[in-house]
């Protein structure tokens, strides 16, 4: 169930401005359908295996640091600064 305090905050954080009545409008409605989740609870789980038809798991590069591309030849015919690209002053 959510607290109607919580509710104010995440209506406040929303820049919401809700009336008395939107408020306890809304705190039934989220009410309800914090119920419905809760229902997930009541089912039965059983062992489920997992899925991976491909087979990816331990198939993981190696994370190694470079660069393929000239960064002369990106920022050639580009305004630059001290190697920084410059764009319009906002």
């Amino acid at each position: 169930m959510m607290e109607k305090d919580t509710l104010e905050t995440v209506a406040h954080n929303a820049h919401l401005k809700l009336t008395e009545d939107e408020t306890d409008k809304l705190h039934k409605e989220f009410t309800e359908v914090l119920n419905y989740f809760s229902l997930l609870d009541e089912v039965p789980v059983r062992k489920v295996t997992k899925l991976d038809p491909v087979g990816t798991a331990g198939n993981i590069r190696k994370d190694v640091p470079g660069s393929k591309i000239d960064s002369d030849e990106i920022l050639k015919g580009i305004d630059t600064y001290d190697g920084y690209v410059r764009g319009p002053r906002l």
